[in-house]
């Protein structure tokens, strides 16, 4: 989903001028294509006017009237089809309680795999519980 404008500028603190000077872009088309590739909505051609009055935005019309001026092409960004992941495999059922201390559902966890060996014992109980049901083990209350 793009980022609209507003958003990019007032986060990044981006000066529309010297932003657009300092990555040698000239007309509001570039802009439009810069942003665009960088998922942002572009601002609009008034702003980009404002922010640079001494560039044309523009291109000159030629004086010949049989040839008609390029169409204008509308770059409208798709959205991805969300990414699902394979379903987990808890493997074996592992009983733990969150009534349990942390000292024993740290000696459940490693063995189990649902947390990697080496996994300092600091860990607090939130993140063990956090941890088993990531894994997919869902809590078996004695």
């Amino acid at each position: 989903m793009p980022i609209s404008w507003r958003s990019f500028k007032n986060r990044r603190n981006v000066d529309l001028a010297a932003w657009s000077s300092h990555l040698g872009i000239s007309s509001y088309k570039e802009l439009v294509e810069y942003c665009t590739s960088l998922g942002v909505v572009p601002p609009e051609e008034n702003e980009y006017n404002v922010a640079r009055p001494g560039i044309p935005t523009k291109p000159k019309v030629s004086a010949t009237p049989d040839i008609p001026a390029p169409a204008k092409v509308i770059v409208v960004p798709t959205e991805d089809p969300p990414l699902t992941a394979p379903p987990i495999d808890p493997g074996p059922a592992v009983k733990w309680d969150s009534t349990m201390t942390k000292a024993e559902l740290f000696e459940v966890a490693v063995p189990n795999g649902v947390v990697p060996q080496g996994t300092s014992k600091k860990i607090s109980k939130a993140k063990l519980v956090k941890a088993f049901l990531a894994a997919g083990h869902p809590e078996t209350k004695a």
